[in-house]
């Protein structure tokens, strides 16, 4: 009888909790760590470098404007913003480059280059080209983890948070220590990514304007 009983209590039991864990909310799934940190990884090892160009086409460079993009890519430019730009796609419409053209630049030289997800087709200011993304010279790319964009940047000088999600700044603004402004002939440089749960989904670099 104690045996039949004792199995009894089990079963009830077991009943309970069985109800208890269905009727519990499942725990929340954190990001992978693997997404913002990467083995091996140390801030003082790397120090920034700034890019300055994105496939075959550079910030203040005329050089292979016209054999990239077009010859009439000027006649693009969307002149209703304060600084005038072209939108540069992708052949499978999945990214977009916009390029800002800065008052006194010359023909076919652009200050500011921004590479997002592509938003909206149709513009009369795009530019489709036969590639399926953007890279920058040092490889940094749409959707790459905050981990590996690290062990490229480093560590930002400043952290951001944009509606619960990181921008990373990066800027260099001494032009007497600066061999790169010194180059260049301008006073600042900037660079801006915007991480989504652990993924770069938006990010832009480029001069000050003056």
């Amino acid at each position: 009888m104690k045996y039949y009983l004792l199995i009894f209590c089990l079963s009830i039991l077991g009943s309970c909790q069985f109800h208890k864990d269905k009727q519990s909310p499942q725990r929340e799934m954190l990001p992978d760590p693997e997404l913002l940190e990467h083995d091996g990884y140390s801030a003082e090892n790397i120090s920034f470098k700034p890019d300055t160009s994105v496939n075959m086409i550079s910030l203040r460079n005329n050089e292979n404007i016209e054999k990239y993009l077009g010859k009439d890519i000027m006649t693009k430019l969307n002149k209703e913003t304060d600084i005038p730009s072209v939108e540069v796609l992708t052949k499978d419409y999945k990214q977009c480059l916009t390029l800002s053209f800065y008052p006194g630049n010359a023909k076919n030289e652009f200050s500011e280059f921004t590479i997002s997800n592509f938003k909206e087709r149709g513009k009369s200011n795009q530019i489709i080209i036969n590639e399926n993304e953007f890279i920058t010279e040092s490889g940094i790319k749409l959707n790459m983890t905050l981990g590996n964009f690290k062990t490229i940047k480093g560590e930002p000088d400043t952290i951001e948070v944009v509606n619960g999600n990181l921008l990373y700044k990066y800027e260099i603004s001494d032009m007497k220590k600066s061999d790169f402004l010194k180059r260049y002939a301008i006073p600042g440089y900037y660079a801006e990514y915007l991480f989504v749960n652990g993924y770069l989904v938006e990010f832009k670099f480029g001069f000050e304007y003056p």
